[in-house]
């Protein structure tokens, strides 16, 4: 199974990258183990969670817990809360 991950804004900035592609074998994935294997497989993952104590998760268009079922192809997108005025 492949997922496709994007990395927004400061999550992006601080990992050094935008997109990565996980492949998992067989069996049931969920986000929880998108954030697992992200952790173990680029290092620059653990200094966005030092940093960015809040962030959001989204399958599609949709914000999602670690619970979540995922599909091949599906597109994961880790990105910081957006905030509206000041």
């Amino acid at each position: 199974m492949k997922i496709r991950v994007f990395l927004v804004g400061e999550v992006a900035s601080i990992a050094g990258r935008r997109f990565i592609e996980l492949e998992f074998q067989g069996g049931e994935v969920t986000v929880g183990d998108v954030l697992e294997r992200l952790r173990s497989t680029l290092s620059s993952f653990r200094a966005v969670e030092d940093k960015i104590y809040l962030y959001w998760v989204l399958v599609g268009d949709v914000i999602v817990d670690k619970t979540a079922r995922l599909r091949d192809g599906d597109e994961v997108t880790i990105m910081p809360p957006l905030y509206e005025g000041g």
